[in-house]
């Protein structure tokens, strides 16, 4: 009867983590927004928020690139299109003064993971002194033919 009992034990044990991890997997996704558009369609996030200057995206091939918003008489690479690393610039994309992505018309290229490091986590602090944090936004892009 015991080595009964240890097997049911070790079945539940393992079924916790199984649900465990996949509450875990699926609170990640959630934090995800979700944006799917049609090849020409115009893109515009807009997070509502003061001070965002720079978008970063990744796209599904996995390339990293960074665009800003510029004023008037900036000059910068970045300015009105993609850059990467080594500072190729892909497509058009353009950050208005208040901190909107826009991309006129998207292709399937332009797929990917949306973000910008002018949105810092949320913190708050608790009344028993824990601290718990909201991550910055995480937009994924899909753009369908």
């Amino acid at each position: 009867a015991s080595l009964f009992n240890i097997s049911v034990t070790h079945q539940l044990q393992n079924m916790v983590r199984v649900l465990l991890f996949a509450a875990i997997i699926g609170y990640t996704w959630a934090a995800v927004m979700q944006y799917p558009l049609k090849v020409g369609d115009k893109l515009e996030l807009d997070l509502g928020r003061k001070g965002i200057k720079v978008w970063q995206r990744t796209t599904k091939d996995g390339k990293q690139e960074t665009t800003r918003f510029c004023g008037p008489a900036e000059r910068n690479i970045a300015c009105g299109s993609w850059v990467d690393e080594n500072f190729e610039t892909s497509s058009a994309a353009r950050v208005t003064s208040g901190g909107k992505l826009i991309i006129e018309k998207v292709t399937v290229a332009d797929s990917g993971s949306y973000s910008t490091p002018d949105d810092k986590p949320r913190f708050t602090k608790h009344a028993d002194g824990s601290v718990s944090a909201v991550a910055g936004t995480m937009i994924h892009v899909s753009v369908f033919k």
